[in-house]
């Protein structure tokens, strides 16, 4: 029980502090760190749990996110290193 939780949380810090700026107005920046990279499977899911965006990112990339209206919402990464999701808030536009 325990390996597994030690197991998740190293698969999340693969992404840790890598989703910027925070907040994000425009473009996205995800950078991967540690194991993770290749191929990945983007979802950005808003507050209400609906997919408004996904994708296919092959290692660090640049996500726009201009047409998204303001609010939070969760990025998950699936890659062949595992699952992780993180939370991100977009901000009024300049």
């Amino acid at each position: 029980r325990d390996l597994h939780k030690e197991y998740r949380r190293q698969r999340q810090m693969c992404i840790r502090d890598r989703l910027f700026p925070s907040p994000v107005q425009d473009m996205m920046q995800i950078r991967f760190e540690g194991q993770a990279g290749g191929t990945a499977q983007l979802t950005l899911t808003n507050a209400s749990g609906q997919a408004v965006h996904t994708a296919s990112i092959q290692g660090n990339a640049a996500v726009d996110v201009s047409g998204l209206a303001e609010g939070m919402y969760f990025v998950t990464l699936r890659g062949a290193w595992g699952t992780a999701t993180r939370r991100v808030v977009l901000s009024g536009r300049r």
